[in-house]
């Protein structure tokens, strides 16, 4: 990727995003800057240490040095380490909407098909069945009778 397009994509990138959280934040910083902080706080280790073997500083001033240095290394490595998931999530995220995108397609199509199959049957057996069908089956007498005497009133107590 060149340099120009780099810078783009970080400018398009700042532009667009929220900034109310710190992974939003992590996306747009440059990877190498979580590095860069760790790298001035072993830095500034190295001069805390030339300084007390000079021993020209009184301790009590070298002390917040110190401190500052490991707090400063320790967001560093915080920086890089939230940085690392961040991105690595960001790619695993896409990945996996793809293939949801291919598995609901997939999904789809198989359901279509049987959806279709399905109306096919149906539309075999409404062929299949006629009212002449219907006007030649003989029922019986008792069975006529049995079932308008529940329809009009529940079943009779001699059918039971």
């Amino acid at each position: 990727m060149s340099l120009t397009w780099t810078a783009v994509k970080w400018a398009y990138d700042i532009a667009t995003t929220d900034w109310s959280t710190l992974d939003a934040f992590l996306k747009v910083i440059p990877t190498w800057l979580p590095i860069g902080i760790m790298c001035l706080a072993i830095f500034t280790l190295f001069l805390e240490v030339v300084m007390e073997s000079v021993q020209d500083i009184p301790y009590m001033y070298r002390l917040p040095l110190r401190l500052i240095t490991i707090m400063v290394f320790a967001f560093g490595a915080y920086l890089k380490g939230r940085q690392d998931v961040v991105l690595n999530y960001e790619h695993k995220l896409e990945k996996v909407t793809a293939q949801q995108v291919i598995v609901t397609k997939n999904i789809k199509n198989k359901y279509a098909k049987q959806i279709t199959t399905i109306q096919q049957k149906n539309d075999e057996l409404k062929r299949q069945i006629n009212s002449k069908d219907d006007s030649d089956c003989e029922l019986p007498a008792s069975f006529v009778r049995l079932h308008n005497d529940s329809v009009e009133s529940g079943v009779s107590r001699t059918a039971k």
